[in-house]
C-alpha cells in the first residue's frame, strides 16, 4: 500500500513520517496524495460500509493510520460525523489506542459494551478505564451495555474505585441495558446509575430486572422508559400494581414502551389510585394478556393527544379474550356511543392459519378531528392483534364478525381485507354493508368475485343507491384476470361491468389500482382506463403476448 522512499528520493506530492508506535521515523517516508475532500469522504465511507459488521474495530485501525499519514486526511475524517456514530468498547485495544492519543471523536455517538464471562480480567479493567476516558474525548449521548452473565460486577464498577474516584458521565442521556439469557434472575441494585449518569433522560431495559424503586429520584427527569422481556420469561414480568408507583413519579414522561412485562392485578387487591401522566405523547404495549393491558389502562389517566399502540398476541381461546377487548376500546376511544370506538381504518388478513387485524381510531389530535363528529377528546389508538391457529382450522369468520360488532359503522373510512376461505357476495353485504362512509377498499385475492357483485348490488330492492355509496378508491391485489366464473364471464368483463354499473348510478370510482395481478396486459389496462383512472403496479406470470391475450376480449 505504501511505497518506501530513500533519502535520495523526492516525493512527488509531499511526504510525512509514519510509525505505528507513534514516534517519528525519518527513515520511513510515505507518498501521500493530496486528494480533494470529496474523494477522501468517499474513501472513508466505502471503508466503513465494507466492514460494517466490525465497524468499531476497523474505524479505530483506520484512524490510527490516518492520524499519522496526513493532517489533511485527519481533518477530512473529522468532518464526517456519520462514520463516528458508533464506538464499540468490545474491542478495547483499538478503542483504547484511539482515545489514548487524545483524539476527540466529533458529534454525538453511541458507545456500546458487550461483557460476557469469557472476557479476561485484564481486558475488563481496560474497558472500565475507557469509561473514565469517554467524558474527555467523546460527545457520546447514548450508551448500550450488553451483559451475558452477572451484572453485579458491572454495576459495582460504576460506583468507582478508591484509586480512580467516582465515575461521572454527564453527557449520556440514553442508557440501554441488555441482559443475556444466562444471567441470574435477580433484581439488581441501581443506585450507582444516578451517580454515573446524572443527566439520564431515556432508560431502556431489555430482559433486565432492575430494582426500579432505587431510581425513584431520577424518574422525575426521565422522558422515555422502555421495559422489554422475552415472551417466555414469565418469571420476570411485573404486576401492574407494582408498576403504578413507578409511573406516578414520571411526570415528565413522554414515551412509555412495555413489552411482555405485564401480568394482571390480583382480584383480591383493593383498587389503587389513578396515575396521571400529563405529558405522555406515546404509549406502546405488546403483550399476550389482554386483561393486564386493561388493568393498566384502568389506572392511568392519559391526555387527549396521546398516541396509543397496542400489539396483542392472542392465545388459543381468542374468542374469550376478544370479549375483554371491547371495554378496553370503549375506555380508550371515549366515543359518544359507549362500546363503539370511532375506528376509521381496518386491516384484516387471515391466511395460512394465521390471522392479523389492525385498526386505528380517530382522535382529538388528528387532522380529521375537525370533520369527525365522534372525536370527543379521546386519544388516537392503533391496535394490532395476531392469532396463530396452529393447524387447528381457521375461525376467521367468527372472529371477524365479533370484531366488526365493536366498530361504529359511520366512522369507518378505510378497509383492507385478505381472507381464506374467501368472502362471497352475501357476506360482503351483511358484514361490510353498514359501512356507508367507506371511501377506500383494498382486496387481496377474490376468486369468486364476490366483491364485484356486491359493488353492483342495490342496498335494497328498488333502491337507487348501491352498496358502499361513498367508495372512491379501489385496490385489487393478486387477481387472476384469465379466470372465468360459472356463467362464463371473465374477470375483466365482470370488472368493467361493475365500473359501468356504478357510473350509471352516479357513484363512479375515482381510482383503480392493480397490484401483482396475473395475466394482465397493457392493452387490458387501457380498456379499464377508459372507465376509471387506473394504476398498474406489476405483472405476474404474464407468459402470453398482448395480442394473444386479447383475442377473447370483445370490447374493441
Amino acid at each position: 500500500m505504501f511505497r518506501r522512499f530513500t533519502r535520495q528520493d523526492t516525493p512527488q506530492y509531499g511526504s510525512t513520517s509514519f510509525s505505528m508506535a507513534g514516534a517519528p521515523n525519518p527513515r520511513r517516508r510515505l507518498n501521500v496524495p493530496r486528494l480533494p475532500p470529496e474523494i477522501l469522504a468517499l474513501i472513508f465511507e466505502f471503508f466503513v460500509s465494507a466492514y460494517r459488521l466490525k465497524t468499531a474495530g476497523y474505524i479505530s485501525i483506520m484512524w490510527i493510520a490516518i492520524s499519522h499519514v496526513s493532517r489533511e486526511w485527519r481533518e477530512t475524517a473529522l468532518s464526517l460525523p456519520k462514520i463516528w456514530r458508533y464506538i464499540d468498547l468490545t474491542y478495547p485495544t483499538w478503542a483504547y489506542q484511539m482515545l489514548e492519543r487524545s483524539i476527540r471523536v466529533p458529534g454525538p455517538v453511541t458507545v456500546a459494551m458487550q461483557l460476557d464471562p469469557s472476557i479476561n480480567r485484564r481486558t475488563l479493567s481496560k474497558v472500565y478505564q475507557l469509561l473514565y476516558m469517554l467524558p474527555r474525548y467523546t460527545s457520546a449521548r447514548t450508551m448500550e451495555v450488553r451483559v451475558d452473565g452477572d451484572m453485579t460486577g458491572f454495576l459495582a464498577q460504576l460506583g468507582g474505585t478508591p484509586q480512580s474516584g467516582p465515575l461521572v458521565i454527564s453527557q449520556i442521556s440514553k442508557l440501554a441495558l441488555h441482559l443475556g439469557p444466562s444471567a441470574p434472575h435477580v433484581a439488581y441494585p441501581t443506585r450507582h446509575i444516578l451517580q454515573v449518569f446524572p443527566n439520564l433522560g431515556c432508560l431502556e431495559l431489555q430482559d433486565c430486572p432492575l430494582a426500579l424503586s432505587h431510581l425513584l429520584p431520577a424518574l422525575q427527569r426521565l422522558v422515555s422508559i422502555k421495559i422489554a422481556f422475552d415472551h417466555r420469561s414469565f418469571h420476570r414480568q411485573t404486576p401492574v400494581h407494582t408498576l403504578l408507583p413507578i409511573l406516578a413519579c414520571t411526570l415528565a414522561l413522554r414515551t412509555l414502551h412495555l413489552e411482555h412485562c405485564l401480568i394482571p392485578i390480583d382480584s383480591t387487591l383493593p383498587p389503587g389510585p389513578h396515575v396521571q401522566l400529563p405529558n405522555l405523547a406515546a404509549l406502546y404495549i405488546e403483550s399476550y394478556d389482554v386483561v393486564a393491558c386493561g388493568h393498566l389502562l384502568d389506572y392511568i389517566i392519559l391526555p387527549s393527544s396521546t398516541y396509543i399502540e397496542l400489539n396483542i398476541l392472542f392465545r388459543d381461546d381468542f374468542l374469550h379474550e376478544m370479549n375483554h377487548l371491547r371495554p378496553i376500546l370503549s375506555r380508550i376511544a371515549m366515543s359518544s356511543a359507549p362500546g363503539y370506538p370511532a375506528i376509521h381504518s381496518l386491516e384484516y388478513w387471515d391466511l395460512d392459519d394465521r390471522a392479523t387485524f389492525t385498526f386505528q381510531t380517530w382522535g382529538a389530535a388528528t387532522k380529521y378531528s375537525h370533520v369527525n363528529a365522534h372525536a370527543q377528546g379521546g386519544p388516537r389508538l392503533k391496535f394490532r392483534g395476531e392469532i396463530d391457529y396452529g393447524g387447528k382450522g381457521s375461525s376467521g369468520p367468527e372472529m371477524l364478525q365479533l370484531l366488526l360488532g365493536t366498530i361504529r359503522p359511520d366512522s369507518m373510512r378505510s378497509l383492507r381485507v385478505a381472507m381464506y376461505p374467501e368472502i362471497d357476495r352475501r357476506q360482503w353485504i351483511s358484514w361490510f354493508g353498514p359501512f356507508r362512509d367507506l371511501t377506500t377498499l383494498h382486496v387481496y385475492g377474490d376468486k369468486d368475485r364476490g366483491l364485484l357483485s356486491a359493488l353492483s348490488t342495490p342496498q335494497c330492492h328498488g333502491s337507487m343507491t348501491l352498496c358502499f355509496p361513498a367508495l372512491r378508491h379501489l385496490t385489487i391485489e393478486n387477481w387472476n384476470f384469465d379466470a372465468v366464473d360459472r356463467k362464463g364471464k371473465s374477470c375483466l368483463e365482470q370488472l368493467k361491468m361493475c365500473l359501468s354499473t356504478r357510473q350509471q348510478y352516479r357513484l363512479p370510482l375515482q381510482s383503480l389500482t392493480l397490484v401483482m395481478c396475473r395475466f394482465l396486459s397493457a392493452r387490458r389496462v387501457r380498456h379499464l382506463a377508459k372507465l376509471v383512472e387506473t394504476t398498474w403496479d406489476g405483472v405476474v406470470n404474464n407468459t402470453e403476448s398482448d395480442d394473444e391475450q386479447d383475442t377473447d376480449d370483445d370490447d374493441d
